[in-house]
């Protein structure tokens, strides 16, 4: 009897002394995930990137042209990642601060998964085994970010941390893949990225809810926004209308097609506002003006004419497409979003 009673204590010491252990390690898995993915990034950085030869090494000339040109477009695009979607994604009452500082983890992570993941993409990589890091490097890498961004929109509030980050893994070298699919393969145009971020980020997003949202989650209590999230919300808008032609012009070939891109973005974020700023009092219930829809809807435009702005030549059409935009994503929000949560 004494010897049972003296096992039964042995074994509830060891269960005891797992459980603590395991419970450490699920304390501190989000840090050691982060510190190997961190590790095996530099280790990849040193074995396989340098800086390209042709500019930003001893021997390139000294010509600033092609900094000059490239740097606008990369700072407004990264304004867009680091300031606009921050806030935008801000918007939910009980997730402004894991919002933004979540949006900053991700952009960081993506960065640098994206550079190694496009250099293993390229032809460079297949000849010489090494991936040349440059401004362009570092602005595609935006545009994935941007991609994960509005993955990250879909689900938030829905991960933890390490699922976010895990989410990120997985899902940068699916959009490089898709990338080079639709540039290379189909040799379609699609300057702002309106089809491999914008489409492949929502839809990513969209299968990721399905399998990971849970049935107490629809209409939560917390699943809205109040008057000063609204505000860093538009907040964000405001940063992503200003650099959007940024974005959209950022890999256009030649000189008029930087310039129609930026004018016909900025036209088609300008017929965007309206048309919401028109529609959405017409069919709101209240009839009043309603923050998340103009926080999302008057950018729209942005999203609708990236992959055509620049080859439209006439500004009519840029007007034309935004406002559509607009109208669409203003009745979306009022008529599918309710859909969406029950379904």
């Amino acid at each position: 009897m004494a010897t049972c009673c003296s096992n039964s204590i042995t074994i509830a010491m060891r269960f005891s002394r797992f459980a603590s252990i395991n419970a450490s390690v699920q304390q501190y898995q989000f840090t050691v995930l982060l510190l190997l993915v961190h590790i095996v990034f530099i280790v990849l950085f040193g074995v396989f990137v340098s800086f390209d030869e042709l500019y930003a090494m001893p021997i390139a000339a000294n010509d600033n042209t092609y900094l000059n040109t490239k740097y606008p477009y990369y700072m407004g695009t990264h304004v867009m990642i680091f300031i606009g979607f921050a806030y935008l994604m801000s918007f939910l009452k009980r997730y402004g601060y894991s919002a933004i500082s979540i949006n900053m983890l991700l952009a960081c992570v993506t960065i640098e998964w994206a550079v190694l993941c496009r250099g293993f993409f390229s032809k460079q990589f297949a000849e010489t085994g090494t991936i040349a890091l440059n401004i362009d490097s570092l602005l595609h890498s935006d545009f994935t970010a941007a991609c994960v961004l509005i993955t990250m929109g879909v689900v938030l509030g829905k991960l933890s941390p390490i699922q976010y980050v895990i989410m990120t893994l997985i899902e940068v070298p699916a959009s490089t893949a898709t990338e080079r699919l639709v540039f290379e393969a189909f040799q379609i145009n699609d300057a702002g990225g309106s089809m491999i971020v914008h489409v492949f980020g929502a839809y990513f997003g969209i299968a990721l809810s399905l399998a990971f949202s849970r049935t107490e989650q629809r209409d939560h209590e917390h699943d809205c926004s109040i008057y000063h999230t609204d505000m860093f919300a538009m907040l964000g808008t405001l940063f992503i209308f200003v650099n959007w032609p940024s974005l959209n012009a950022a890999t256009a070939v030649t000189a008029e097609e930087h310039h129609r891109a930026i004018i016909n973005t900025h036209l088609s974020l300008v017929g965007c506002t309206l048309a919401t700023f028109f529609v959405c009092p017409m069919f709101e219930p209240k009839k009043k003006f309603n923050m998340v829809q103009i926080a999302n809807s008057t950018i729209a435009g942005g999203v609708a004419i990236g992959s055509c702005c620049n080859v439209v030549l006439d500004p009519i059409l840029s007007l034309a497409l935004g406002s559509i935009a607009g109208v669409v994503s203003v009745l979306g929000y009022i008529y599918l979003t309710p859909e969406n949560r029950r379904a």
